[in-house]
């Protein structure tokens, strides 16, 4: 631990000098450096202890001695010049030749001592310019390792976005109209064998079977939710239709943040159901110029629900949660979706790329859970969502009237 001590005797010394003090091994603690330093100089100091100054142990030695030999001659002419300064402010109150002689003495006391310190800073001088050349050099040689450095990150993260733009256009492919007007991604959804591909878009797809099936695979993945979601969408409408024919049986009032809505409580049991993740998370998308972070899929099945009646007429679905105000103060909060909204936010439908940052910068990734999971994964998993999710709202009402019976 190097300190840079910039000493300024206000009022004596015209302008400041700098000295490197350098603790020698029984200063375990920058504090014992600095305590020295103090009581030799005053406390007309600024000093920072964060100095980093490369050296060998000779250079330590002598630079040490050039310090130690200007702050210890430096405090012998700071205490000879206290003893005239006390005498002075002793002599104030005597006789007018007195304090004039007393003065004097103190005026040819100040000239000796700015002599001394003269006299010592100069002989320290060299030691001072090579320390700084050092410093200097140090400096530099940091910032040329931080520009290299950094113009390696930027040459790496355009090579990682170059990777993704790529990947990207490759992804777009797919969705690409031909000369008939559908897309591949259509012709795959409709069953159709790969067709012969232009040989620029061959040579981006690679294997053609491979990335065919994958297209296949999603599209089934789109049929599966769109079922699901489908399949909740008539149960909630249904059931809603049936409680308005039977005048709306059960109905409660239920108040948060001043809000008042009527309807009926639905609770949820949810079965055992595979993470995201066991369905297949995003494979081969290049992310390295995002940096560091991990695919995550927002889905969250809730416990309970209110199914309610607007002034309308309408039905919506709705969860009273909290909201935060006034930085410590919660308060009860409705947040509403209509039912295919609802019915929709029930299923895993989207990968994010998340990572700390992305979200502050705006640079977030997100792919079509459908994607890349497993065909028969992910149906059995929105089909069970589904079948739990319409057999909850079927109970409000008998079965014959849910129906429509």
């Amino acid at each position: 631990m190097v300190l840079r001590v910039r000493w300024s005797d206000v009022g004596i010394i015209g302008g400041a000098i700098t000295v490197y003090w350098i603790p020698d091994e029984t200063d375990f603690d920058w504090r014992d450096g600095y305590n020295h330093v103090t009581r030799a100089l005053g406390h007309h100091l600024t000093i920072d202890r964060n100095v980093h100054l490369p050296r060998t142990s000779e250079e330590t030695a002598n630079w040490a001695a050039a310090a130690a030999a200007f702050v210890d001659e430096a405090a012998a002419a700071g205490h000879e010049l206290d003893r005239y300064r006390q005498l002075v402010q002793r002599w104030r109150r005597w006789p007018l030749l007195v304090r004039r002689r007393a003065q004097a003495r103190y005026d040819r006391a100040e000239e000796r001592y700015l002599d001394r310190v003269g006299a010592a800073a100069a002989v320290y001088q060299p030691v001072h310019d090579l320390i700084e050349l050092r410093l200097e050099q140090e400096r530099g040689a940091r910032q040329e390792k931080q520009r290299r450095a950094a113009d390696e990150q930027q040459r790496a993260h355009r090579t990682a976005l170059a990777r993704f733009l790529a990947w990207r256009w490759r992804q777009e492919l797919a969705n690409r109209p031909l000369n008939g007007g559908s897309t591949l991604r259509q012709r795959a959804a409709d069953g159709d064998d790969p067709p012969v591909l232009p040989p620029q878009t061959a040579a981006a797809v690679g294997d053609v079977g491979a990335w065919w099936a994958r297209l296949r695979a999603a599209a089934d993945n789109e049929r599966a939710l769109a079922d699901a979601v489908r399949e909740v969408f008539e149960a909630v409408t249904a059931t809603a239709q049936a409680l308005e024919r039977r005048g709306t049986p059960g109905m409660t009032a239920v108040a948060g943040s001043g809000v008042v809505l009527n309807g009926w409580w639905v609770d949820f049991s949810w079965p055992a159901l595979p993470g995201p993740a066991v369905m297949g998370t995003p494979r081969g998308v290049p992310v390295g110029h995002l940096g560091a972070g991990e695919w995550d899929c927002p889905w969250f099945l809730p416990d309970r629900v209110f199914l309610a009646r607007s002034w309308s007429g309408d039905y919506q679905l709705a969860e009273l949660g909290t909201q935060r105000f006034y930085d410590h103060w919660t308060r009860e909060k409705w947040s509403t979706s209509d039912i295919e909204e609802f019915a929709a936010e029930l299923m895993p439908t989207q990968w994010w790329y998340e990572g700390p940052g992305l979200w502050r910068t705006g640079t977030l990734l997100s792919i079509p859970f459908t994607e890349y999971a497993d065909p028969g994964a992910y149906a059995r998993c929105v089909h069970a969502v589904a079948s739990h999710a319409v057999a909850a709202f079927r109970a409000l009402v008998p079965a014959a009237d849910a129906t429509g019976g």
